[in-house]
């Protein structure tokens, strides 16, 4: 589920729009291929730039269900097997990334199967230290790729994270 990619926003309305049916488009378009039955989530445009009005957050919502209404439109500029590719490498990447930091964490005495622990633990440490390569070379992730061509597929590929 794509939980409102706010952090793409911009100062304009407008151009929110975009950026609301880039995330809106992919999520949709995962329900109609492979429906898990969560619900869409739009942002309204505003949000980044004040806590937004009713009618702002109704307007997203009718968005997103017109966008909804047509997503099936789209399969055919999907490429779906390219996409399956991406999201194994994706859920390989992160799997190691999770392995990687729980070893981490254990190893400097953190109880890792005590979830108050592990997560208080990882929320002192901070995201960008502990996504800090070790190595002077750095790390890679996995692959590159926009959020368009894997997310809805990534999304039911997940369960090989927990």
């Amino acid at each position: 589920m794509v939980y409102g990619n706010t952090t793409s926003f911009v100062s304009s309305e407008v151009e929110n729009y975009a950026n609301l049916a880039s995330y809106l488009l992919v999520d949709a378009f995962g329900q109609h291929t492979m429906p898990t039955g969560h619900g869409l989530n739009p942002v309204p445009v505003t949000e980044a730039l004040r806590i937004p009005e009713i009618d702002e957050i109704v307007y997203a919502h009718l968005f997103a269900n017109r966008l909804a209404d047509r997503a099936d439109e789209f399969e055919p500029m999907f490429d779906l097997e390219a996409t399956d590719e991406i999201a194994d490498r994706l859920v390989e990447g992160g799997t190691l990334f999770k392995n990687r930091v729980l070893q981490g964490l254990e190893g400097a005495g953190i109880a890792v199967d005590d979830p108050f622990e592990l997560l208080l633990s990882i929320r002192r440490i901070g995201a960008k230290r502990l996504a800090k390569p070790a190595s002077p070379h750095g790390s890679r992730p996995p692959t590159y790729t926009s959020m368009a061509r894997f997310w809805s597929r990534l999304c039911w590929r997940t369960s090989a994270l927990t």
